[in-house]
């Protein structure tokens, strides 16, 4: 297990034992899952042969050598990287996911935590708030249609207004397409359960209202950028809408596109031209 202050994080680890066991895996994964494939850096890939394989991709950890190795097997399913945090991003990572998207698709998790560097301390996290802006720019310099996520944790014991005014500071400067918002509550084998200064539940609320708020403004900017693009999306499922004629589809950049068509398109790829934008979708027009 991984701990921080305020969560634990369960880790799985594969055994490999050859270059040719590591291709086996990626197939394998690859073969029972329609897109998009996920991988999920919370696995460690441990090998004999580990300098071999790093060798033979030219790349310098397991995560590069897994998103070039995929690159080179799979036929046409982009892989989305899933980022279990701050130590997962390298430069040489971001050079990849540049090198190859969309078949990497530009789309990354980054979790923020708190934008204050005392609470992300109090945390017990590894990085301040500049050097996480740093990763961030560096993301969309290098993969400019590059689309980031993030979690915030509001209401941390101990957090001031000024450490939320900080927080809010960094959402705006990264601008983030979505942002999943969590009041602070305390789980039980956390040190963060321990600490005093409880933050009340309606300061937390007002807070994190304050920033939904604000980022609902900032992911429909980002979105109307969209408007009138034409896109190939890959349908997965029907909308939960009354309209049943509705169906759901994911950019390559997982952005949620509705639009009008037939249920058999689900699991295909189409083409759509975006119509309008919302604060968590796009909503298109099938083109022939």
């Amino acid at each position: 297990n991984k701990r921080g202050n305020g969560k634990i994080v369960s880790a799985t680890h594969y055994k490999l034992n050859s270059l040719e066991h590591l291709k086996e895996c990626i197939k394998n994964f690859i073969n029972i899952t329609e897109i998009p494939f996920k991988l999920n850096f919370e696995t460690y890939i441990i090998s004999e042969e580990e300098d071999k394989i790093n060798k033979e991709y030219k790349y310098k950890s397991n995560k590069e050598t897994l998103c070039g190795y995929y690159y080179k097997t799979s036929d046409k399913k982009p892989l989305i990287v899933v980022s279990s945090g701050y130590n997962d991003v390298s430069d040489s990572l971001i050079d990849v996911m540049s090198r190859y998207s969309p078949k990497i698709a530009p789309y990354f998790h980054l979790p923020l935590q708190s934008g204050s560097n005392r609470i992300l301390k109090a945390m017990n996290r590894t990085y301040d708030r500049d050097r996480f802006i740093s990763i961030a720019d560096k993301l969309h310099q290098k993969i400019p249609d590059i689309c980031l996520s993030t979690d915030v944790i509001v209401g941390f014991p101990s957090e001031t207004e000024d450490d939320f005014l900080d927080t809010l500071d960094v959402l705006r400067r990264v601008r983030f397409d979505m942002v999943y918002a969590f009041k602070y509550s305390p789980r039980e084998g956390t040190p963060a359960a321990r600490m005093e200064d409880r933050i009340e539940t309606s300061v937390k609320e007002e807070r994190i209202d304050r920033l939904l708020k604000q980022q609902d403004v900032i992911s429909l900017e980002n979105n109307e950028k969209y408007v009138g693009l034409t896109l190939t999306v890959l349908v997965d499922s029907l909308s939960k809408r009354k309209n049943l004629k509705t169906l759901n589809a994911r950019t390559f950049s997982n952005k949620l596109v509705h639009f009008e068509g037939d249920e058999s398109m689900i699991g295909k790829y189409v083409n759509v031209k975006i119509e309008r934008a919302g604060v968590y979708e796009l909503y298109a027009t099938i083109i022939n």
